[in-house]
């Protein structure tokens, strides 16, 4: 189809993938340039005044055509996401992608995901997966992309919103300690809470039950 990587270029990206770690920078400024055009980025201010509303932003439209135009693009920001200090050159462009993404599940009409989201839904995994891979979001937002498939469109512009709001408030070029990072992991529950028949099989993997009955006496 249109959006899957025919196995020439399936193995281009493997010999990509094999040499990347001998020119790091090269390929980063390579992808770099070819996302980039005239436009300048939106603000952060001005995405908070749009979102979750799809962007009409020149730039957005520009990366968004890119990616959906070669779709191994994708395959290629995972490439480059496993180099966390060369992947943070990509950070307009991939909070451009999370931006779109969110636009795009709501403008969606349906009330749940259908087969015609495929792209949409394999556009968002991947996005979220070289954030996690980069090490944007931590435990537990780094595991948010498996349970993409599980959403409806509306609830899905929940979850990405929580995503876009915790890199807003921790973005990647900043490093955070733990302590600051903690108050953030309970901003996912209220989600598995309101979807809880479809999330119920990965809380414990979102959310390990301390121990807290391990000083309990046993029965006799």
């Amino acid at each position: 189809g249109g959006n899957e990587c025919d196995l020439k270029t399936l193995h281009l990206l493997d010999v990509l993938g094999a040499y990347f770690p001998f020119c790091k920078s090269a390929v980063t400024e390579a992808v770099v340039s070819y996302l980039t055009a005239q436009h300048s980025v939106p603000s952060i201010d001005q995405y908070t005044e749009l979102l979750p509303k799809r962007s009409g932003y020149e730039f957005d439209l520009h990366v968004y055509n890119k990616v959906s135009q070669t779709p191994a693009l994708l395959v290629v920001l995972d490439i480059l996401s496993s180099s966390p200090p060369h992947f943070k050159k990509c950070w307009q462009h991939v909070k451009s992608l999370l931006a779109t993404s969110i636009g795009l599940w709501r403008s969606a009409k349906e009330t749940k995901l259908e087969h015609k989201h495929a792209v949409q839904v394999q556009l968002t995994r991947k996005v979220l997966q070289v954030m996690s891979r980069a090490g944007w979001l931590k435990d537990p937002w780094n595991k948010v992309s498996e349970v993409v498939h599980e959403l409806s469109p509306p609830e899905l512009v929940k979850l990405l919103m929580a995503v876009w709001n915790t890199l807003m408030k921790f973005p990647p070029q900043v490093e955070h300690s733990p302590e600051t990072l903690r108050h953030e992991f309970n901003r996912l529950k209220p989600l598995f809470v309101d979807n809880i028949v479809a999330l119920a099989p990965y809380y414990a993997r979102f959310f390990p039950i301390l121990n807290e009955f391990s000083n309990l006496p046993e029965d006799s």
